[in-house]
């Protein structure tokens, strides 16, 4: 071999080298788009999915709130008989306890707080000698205390009412009525 056909073949390998190393970086730039392309994408995706997410969530809520809404307005307007069952019976009078009559307004009495229990419907307890829960208890009338530790606590119970409880959902459809110590 020449000197001049070495210099070529150096020139040649020198050049074949250049545009490989030059290819290398556009490889490695399109490399790099791309990799860009995809976390733009998988983020997108990522963000897209929590919002999905959080749309049925919130859509899954507003169907539940609907119908406890439709829950609470029927039983505003049923539970009002309950409780005048419960007076009725707490205030019969002696010539009618253990009569047929009584036996039958107890029985319905009892069905009917089984079937609303059904509904995740229970009476608000009412602890006498507590302090009021004013998202529970609404304080009707005051009475005198003899014992002073007992101010302002919860004498009697007037008229009970009921709480919707399931899951994490606790709504009062009508805080109780309580008689509050002064």
């Amino acid at each position: 071999m020449t000197k001049k056909s070495k210099n070529d073949d150096k020139k040649n390998n020198d050049s074949i080298e250049k545009e490989n190393v030059q290819r290398i970086l556009e490889l490695e730039k399109q490399i790099s788009e791309q990799e860009e392309i995809t976390k733009r994408a998988q983020s997108d995706y990522l963000r897209t999915k929590m919002e999905f997410d959080e749309y049925v969530k919130r859509s899954d809520m507003a169907k539940i709130w609907f119908e406890l809404d439709w829950l609470m307005k029927a039983l505003e307007k049923v539970l009002p008989f309950v409780n005048q069952l419960k007076t009725t019976l707490d205030n019969l009078p002696e010539d009618l306890v253990g009569n047929p009559w009584s036996a039958w307004v107890w029985l319905l009495y009892t069905k009917m707080l089984a079937d609303i229990a059904l509904l995740w419907v229970s009476p608000i307890k009412v602890a006498l000698g507590s302090d009021p829960d004013y998202t529970l208890h609404i304080p009707i009338g005051m009475e005198d205390v003899e014992d002073e530790s007992m101010k302002n606590k919860v004498v009697k119970e007037v008229e009970w009412w009921f709480v919707y409880e399931k899951w994490e959902l606790k709504k009062v459809i009508m805080p109780a009525k309580v008689m509050v110590w002064t």
